[in-house]
């Protein structure tokens, strides 16, 4: 045990707090310089001792998917239920991303769930005129069929959270994210090595796939701000007068005196 750590201890001993330490098997830090190859456990948790069952409790994330130099850590605690003096939050609203369906599973689960709707036979060769006796029949059989759309909707396509998606994403950004997550989970079943070529590769992955979004946003920010210069510059070009709006260079050549 080093210094420090032993500090924390006795901290967390002499205040009945109880030191949450990482999960047998995990990685044994948070913070990540894998240029300078600086590695340090920097992010804990503190909790009352009657929160959790063992102290190796706390999880370290190591997610290709993360462009951060920390990995994410949590840690489950039992607390009692206790009555809130506030109102409950609203569900988390979801947006289906409908153009990264799997649109061949969705036909075949959607036609799979249709196939088990009875067909209101009566209702649809009926011939009377302004009949109303299968309006019922009819609406439930259209409610049948919306069911099964959202139904098969929610396996096969794809839902985020509302507002964590950026506008400037890319597929491109996609594949790389992907590439990132692949050279992470070699180099986990390697054993989290700290050098040779399995490692290379990750931080390359991770670098080229960081410096991409960095890129991407920029790009999009400097995008942004010419379009709203350009748009503010085009109304102060213009001045309204008795006869109209003129153009400012017009109208500085009509009745400026210089």
């Amino acid at each position: 045990m080093n210094y420090h750590r032993y500090l924390c201890v006795i901290f967390s001993g002499r205040n009945n707090l109880l030191w949450i330490e990482p999960i047998n098997g995990s990685v044994d830090y948070t913070y990540h310089n894998d240029v300078n190859a600086h590695y340090s456990l920097i992010d804990h948790f503190l909790c009352s001792p009657n929160l959790v069952t063992v102290s190796k409790s706390a999880h370290i994330l190591v997610d290709g998917d993360n462009p951060s130099d920390h990995w994410a850590t949590y840690c489950d605690f039992c607390c009692p239920k206790l009555a809130s003096r506030h109102p409950s939050c609203p569900n988390t609203m979801l947006k289906p991303q409908r153009d990264k369906a799997n649109t061949d599973s969705y036909t075949e689960l959607l036609s799979g769930l249709l196939s088990r709707i009875c067909l209101p036979i009566d209702a649809l060769t009926c011939n009377g005129s302004k009949c109303c006796d299968h309006t019922a029949v009819l609406d439930a059989y259209y409610n049948d069929v919306i069911t099964c759309m959202y139904r098969a909707g929610l396996n096969t396509v794809p839902h985020a959270k509302v507002g964590i998606q950026k506008h400037w994403w890319t597929p491109e950004l996609d594949d790389l994210k992907q590439q990132c997550i692949d050279a992470t989970e070699m180099w986990k079943s390697a054993g989290r090595p700290r050098s040779g070529e399995l490692n290379n590769i990750r931080i390359r992955c991770k670098f080229k796939y960081k410096s991409a979004i960095k890129e991407a946003a920029a790009s999009a920010e400097t995008a942004f701000n010419d379009n709203s210069t350009t748009i503010c510059v085009a109304k102060t070009m213009t001045v309204s007068g008795e006869h109209g709006a003129k153009n400012l260079y017009e109208f500085r050549e009509a009745y400026w005196c210089y």
